[in-house]
């Protein structure tokens, strides 16, 4: 099936010129492997090309835009803290599309990025507990292995998210002062099914008039 959407369509067309730069490129020099150009809108091209074989429901899932090379090319380094809210309001369903969303967010960090990923209810639960309080970087194995400790979460109790807030605030600028991380950007972003409040007080206290750290709300 043939996607229809007109901003793809048209970009599919515009970018047929990157053919012959792909072709010029390999001739000037021969040791390119691979050429890949990688669009937003989530299409891409590919020199040599090759035959795209789908699974077993007759689907191409491939997203350039989860690749390494794109999103090392897309975005800046950032240091990011995930906070998930394991709070009782999120049992079931909630919790399985928090714990999808940390996935697909970490599909979304390169090699360049340091991460870590917090669960809060009353109290603070590093996903792992061995990297409390500090960043890691955003490999392949380390991603793997958060995935992996993703499934031992589970919901209960109340949602202090001003504790889980003022945490995240403390490792950014803890690990900023180390001269470690990207020494570039920083993110916070809040997986919940709602805030309760602004928070403005903590965002006063860390991260204004600077606005170092941003929150992004899943």
């Amino acid at each position: 099936m043939y996607n229809k959407d007109p901003a793809i369509v048209n970009g599919v067309y515009w970018s047929e010129s990157l053919n012959k730069v792909f072709v010029d490129n390999f001739d000037r020099d021969p040791s390119l492997i691979w050429q890949y150009f990688g669009s937003a809108k989530g299409f891409f091209r590919q020199y040599p090309g090759i035959k795209w074989e789908p699974d077993e429901n007759g689907v191409i899932a491939f997203d350039c835009r989860n690749r390494k090379w794109y999103i090392q090319a897309a975005t800046s380094p950032k240091d990011v803290v995930i906070l998930v809210d394991v709070s009782g309001s999120m049992k079931g369903l909630r919790l399985t599309i928090a714990k999808q969303t940390v996935s697909s967010i970490l599909d979304t960090l390169g090699d360049d990025d340091f991460f870590n990923i917090i669960a809060y209810n009353e109290e603070l639960h590093y996903v792992e507990p061995c990297l409390n309080g500090t960043l890691v970087q955003a490999d392949r194995t380390n991603k793997e292995h958060f995935r992996e400790h993703l499934d031992k979460l589970f919901a209960k109790g109340i949602g202090m998210l001003d504790i889980a807030l003022n945490e995240a605030f403390n490792i950014l600028s803890d690990f900023n002062h180390t001269g470690q991380g990207s020494i570039c950007s920083q993110a916070i972003m809040l997986i919940t099914d709602g805030a309760v409040d602004t928070y403005d007080t903590i965002f006063a206290k860390y991260n204004w008039p600077d606005r170092k750290a941003e929150k992004t709300l899943k």
